[in-house]
């Protein structure tokens, strides 16, 4: 994945390799924010970085990777990123568990996408866990 600043001064994301309506999502609603065509109340705003921490942890200080919203919409723009990569699945899952017990949101497929959202962060901790391991394994052979 990659990302650019566009003409009105934050993040865009983009994925040549695996382009998806997902993403095209993603992007068109931080834009609807960003220009203010969403409208909300200025209290309880999250912050969420736009390019994800876990890929570009050198843009997590930036004010141009950063957008305030309301936790529906913060849920939505993690759930865009889940649906277009499954790498995206445990920042999701906090929030959604989260906001199954104090925001009444859930995921639009309901239990079937819970479920497979839980698959997911099973597979992605499990693969983690293979490189940090295989990581370690190198590093004591050096």
């Amino acid at each position: 994945m990659t990302w650019e600043i566009c003409k009105g001064g934050w993040y865009v994301l983009h994925d040549e390799e695996h382009p998806s309506e997902w993403l095209d999502m993603y992007n068109k609603l931080v834009e609807d924010i960003m220009t203010r065509k969403v409208r909300f109340e200025l209290n309880k705003l999250n912050m969420h970085h736009i390019v994800p921490k876990s890929i570009a942890p050198e843009l997590d200080k930036p004010i141009e990777n950063h957008i305030h919203l309301p936790f529906q919409y913060h849920m939505d723009l993690h759930y865009y990123l889940w649906r277009h990569d499954p790498q995206y699945a445990v920042q999701l899952w906090f929030g959604c568990v989260w906001g199954r017990k104090h925001h009444k949101w859930d995921l639009p497929g309901g239990d079937e996408e819970y479920k497979q959202l839980k698959e997911d962060v099973t597979l992605w901790a499990t693969l983690k866990k293979a490189y940090e391991l295989k990581a370690a394994v190198e590093a004591a052979d050096k």
